[in-house]
């Protein structure tokens, strides 16, 4: 157990690593536990949500919320062993926001070594309290959600490959298009129209593969671009600012400082002062 809330106010509740349960361990937490859990099954496992009960592999894994239901059994005449931890803390919402992983929805992962890993140290800093352990037990538990996350990423991917073998190539191709010619006007519907989809799959596939919506990444790089122009000395914020798209340069403005913290032209300054 551990109380200390380290400064980000994420606290680790409890974990244990390829722990055995028994043929008759059965949980069943209509109401869950008051608190986040991530479980990944390390054998065979009886799941039950939404969909029903039906048997899920090795690998499994879950993140589920405070207050949701917990329910998973072993196959009949079999034990099961998993890797968990429980965590909390008025930080802990923000930090699943921010790794973004799936909730409440079982995930397969192949990769259990390397969680397995994670989880042994987690559960290492928990019992040998080292000096910073609550840091080092958070960011350890920052690394599981964020592989998660990646996994959930990747078996999004691996659909589309299955039901569209050259669909992910096109993407990429269609991708690197838009990032070589960001002065273009591109709006979902030309996107979709070369992708020969309807503007909400190619925006649905787009997501899956990349992470984020298409316009969205557009807009990174627009802003990506913008700022390495900006480090070079007289470059204009107008220049820049049409030179990457931008017809208005007061959005152009409000965009850049959403993402990079400050103005173009204060940018600008801080870059033309760290020059040799």
């Amino acid at each position: 157990m551990s109380d200390a809330v380290p400064p980000f106010g994420v606290r680790i509740v409890r974990a244990g690593v390829r722990l055995n349960h028994g043929p008759d361990y059965v949980v069943d937490r209509p109401h869950g536990t008051g608190d986040w859990l991530f479980v990944q099954f390390l054998t065979p496992i009886l799941f039950l949500d939404e969909q029903g009960e039906r048997p899920l592999p090795p690998g499994t894994c879950v993140l589920y919320s405070p207050g949701s239901a917990q329910r998973y059994r072993p196959l009949p005449g079999r034990g099961y062993r998993n890797n968990w931890c429980h965590f909390a803390g008025p930080g802990a919402a923000a930090l699943v926001a921010r790794c973004a992983p799936p909730v409440d929805h079982a995930i397969c992962s192949s990769d259990a070594q390397s969680f397995g890993r994670m989880f042994t140290a987690l559960v290492q800093e928990l019992t040998r309290r080292q000096p910073h352990w609550p840091e080092a037990t958070t960011a350890l538990l920052t690394q599981i959600l964020v592989a998660f996350t990646r996994r959930a990423h990747d078996r999004s991917v691996d659909h589309l490959d299955d039901k569209v073998p050259e669909l992910t190539q096109r993407l990429r191709d269609l991708r690197h298009a838009i990032h070589n010619q960001l002065t273009k006007r591109w709006t979902i519907a030309q996107m979709a129209t070369l992708m020969q989809l309807s503007p909400s799959r190619f925006a649905h596939c787009y997501r899956a593969l990349i992470g984020t919506s298409p316009m969205d990444d557009l807009l990174d790089a627009r802003i990506a671009r913008a700022a390495d122009l900006l480090r070079r000395p007289a470059m204009l914020v107008k220049t820049v600012s049409l030179s990457v798209g931008f017809r208005d340069q007061r959005h152009f403005s409000k965009s850049f400082r959403a993402r990079m913290g400050c103005t173009p032209a204060a940018y600008a300054r801080v870059q033309s002062l760290t020059l040799p």
